[in-house]
């Protein structure tokens, strides 16, 4: 069961103050993230002892520390929270956390894992955070600067204009490696826009692949950014999309 049709189970919305006190949750799971991604998740282990005071986590960093299969962690937890009647910030961060569990156990990056919690708490969350947590002396490796430099505007505003259904149209087959050099240096606001276009899946592994490239030279950016402006044109001209929105 996905989050959305676990939450619609469960019936409950979250206030803007649980919401807000939920970050620190976010921020401990985006720390662990981090030493399993640079360390390996066998690194996790020196870290259980310092989770005593947060016993759903404990339980969920042990079940990958034992090999469990992700989709039977998945299930344990959401069991787990199923079995009582946690309401308010109780029920967020346990939410939080199985969805961070699951996130590093699939070896996300720390800033997709931001990201995908960040969206639990609303659509503009994870930037905010982005930020919020690129200050931290703890996490400073997610700095966001190498993807916030000059972009092509007429790129980006080119595909802001289109519809969530062109946008899919546009992006579907486009190999992952050629959005994220396409994106590398596009804001972050103007990625998670482009998760409209694409699977939850596409989007996490082209989150992936831009926290993985170290560099990448504005003629590279460019170039990737031409190719799938060519394909665009071809798609108008054939009439599979709409002309965009200011046409």
């Amino acid at each position: 069961m996905n989050m959305k049709n676990f939450l619609s189970s469960l019936e409950v919305q979250f206030s803007q103050e649980e919401k807000q006190s939920a970050i620190s949750t976010i921020h401990q799971i985006v720390k662990l993230s981090r030493i399993a991604k640079e360390q390996g998740v066998l690194a996790l282990e020196s870290e259980i002892s310092s989770l005593d005071s947060n016993i759903f986590l404990k339980n969920g960093i042990s079940l990958i520390l034992d090999g469990v299969h992700l989709e039977l962690v998945e299930k344990i937890l959401q069991y787990s929270i199923q079995s009582e009647s946690y309401k308010g910030i109780d029920l967020l961060n346990r939410l939080l956390i199985m969805e961070g569990v699951l996130a590093i156990q699939s070896g996300l990056y720390p800033r997709t894992i931001i990201y995908l919690l960040g969206s639990v708490l609303g659509e503009n969350y994870p930037d905010k955070l982005l930020l919020l947590f690129n200050q931290s002396e703890e996490i400073k490796t997610l700095s966001p600067d190498k993807i916030t430099s000059t972009e092509s505007i007429p790129f980006t505003e080119k595909l802001l204009q289109l519809s969530e259904a062109d946008l899919a149209s546009l992006l579907i087959g486009i190999d992952y490696a050629v959005l994220a050099i396409a994106f590398f240096r596009c804001s972050t606001e103007f990625i998670y826009r482009m998760k409209y276009g694409v699977s939850k899946n596409s989007f996490v592994e082209i989150c992936n692949y831009i926290q993985a490239i170290e560099m990448v030279s504005p003629e590279d950016a460019l170039e990737s950014q031409s190719s799938i402006l060519r394909r665009l044109e071809y798609l108008l001209s054939c009439g599979e999309i709409r002309a965009t929105n200011n046409e």
